[in-house]
């Protein structure tokens, strides 16, 4: 900090004394004897100073950008319409990486400073979820283990799984319902491997209904696909999938499928399936009902779904890891793509929002 006092401001004829001293180390007049007394110019260093100016320089530079404003609303362009379709940014990354010079937290950034066209309340990830309760752990000790989990709880399911190597042909199953007021819901399928998840319109939630899909998708594959395909399922201990014995073999008694039960409250458990709903949710948010959909209605969302590319699977999509499969002769996997009129949505036209239906 420089301290030549008042004649350099106030005198234009003023000449300055340099001081030989301040051109060698410590550079400052702090620890001068001569300081109280000397007419030269005057350094002094200050640490409160030094403190101020260096944590304003590195806010400036974080706060700064490097892209031109012309940069910023060529991003903007590409980006606002595609998370307004509803697709992750993620996504969006993974399929326009050359167009995006700049990493996705950067993006987070941008969005976050008013530089795009889109606000945070756009990003569902950026509006957070609620707070849920704890629940309160319930003492089974005393209670009889049901007849259909005998030989099928979760301790079962991982024993089982020590006679391989890992567990990619875990398929996870459950249910998505509507309203109340309307009986029909999802049923869901999720492949541990990919990701790949199959939807199918119950018109209730009974048993029986899940034991109709079984035996549709037999029909259409094959008992030998069918046990190739779905080898072995992991699901929850609703009502509607109970029936284990149905579920497991066909009506000449052959052995079709293994069925396990996740433990009770332990949804982590079938943690691709969960996950894979928040897809469902945003373009059926809770609450809706499905009584107006249709069976085509829920192929076009679970192809839409299916198109998203995802982190995990370093910016590939279920519908590319499934092409490659069959791509390495997977004929079974093929026959399934066909029954159920799969096909891929090219990345920017996936709707992941309730439009997708007007």
């Amino acid at each position: 900090m420089n301290y030549p006092g008042f004649c350099h401001s106030k005198c234009k004829k003023y000449l300055a004394i340099e001081c030989l001293e301040l051109t060698k180390p410590p550079y400052v007049c702090n620890n001068c004897k001569a300081k109280d007394r000397c007419i030269k110019n005057k350094y002094f260093y200050s640490a409160v100073e030094a403190d101020k100016r260096s944590k304003y320089n590195r806010s400036r530079t974080r706060n700064a950008t490097r892209l031109t404003e012309a940069d910023i609303k060529r991003l903007d362009k590409l980006i606002s319409p595609l998370i307004n379709k509803g697709q992750p940014l993620i996504h969006i990354m993974a399929q326009h990486k050359d167009e995006i010079p700049v990493s996705i937290r950067t993006i987070y950034n941008y969005i976050e400073k008013g530089f795009f066209s889109i606000k945070n309340i756009d990003l569902r990830r950026k509006v957070g979820y609620k707070q849920r309760r704890k629940p309160r752990k319930k003492d089974l000790s005393g209670y009889a283990v049901q007849a259909y989990l005998i030989g099928r709880k979760y301790s079962d399911f991982k024993e089982y799984l020590l006679e391989f190597d890992d567990d990619s042909d875990v398929v996870e199953m459950d249910t998505v319902l509507g309203t109340k007021s309307s009986r029909k819901r999802l049923l869901t399928m999720t492949f541990r491997r990919n990701n790949l998840m199959l939807l199918f319109l119950l018109s209730d939630g009974k048993a029986s209904s899940v034991v109709n899909i079984f035996r549709y998708l037999e029909h259409e594959l094959g008992l030998a696909c069918f046990r190739k395909v779905f080898k072995i399922f992991l699901t929850d201990n609703g009502g509607e999938f109970k029936d284990n014995v149905n579920l497991e073999y066909t009506k000449d008694n052959e052995i079709r499928t293994k069925v396990y039960y996740c433990d009770p409250m332990a949804s982590w458990q079938k943690g691709c399936a969960e996950k894979n709903h928040e897809f469902i949710r945003y373009a059926i948010p809770k609450g809706t009902s499905l009584g107006p959909f249709t069976s085509e209605d829920i192929t076009l969302l679970m192809n839409h779904i299916n198109s998203v590319k995802r982190e995990i699977f370093g910016g590939k999509s279920p519908y590319e890891l499934l092409k490659e499969e069959i791509k390495h002769g997977n004929s079974d996997m093929k026959k399934l793509m066909k029954v159920m009129h799969m096909e891929e949505i090219p990345p920017d036209e996936i709707i992941l929002t309730p439009k997708l239906f007007k």
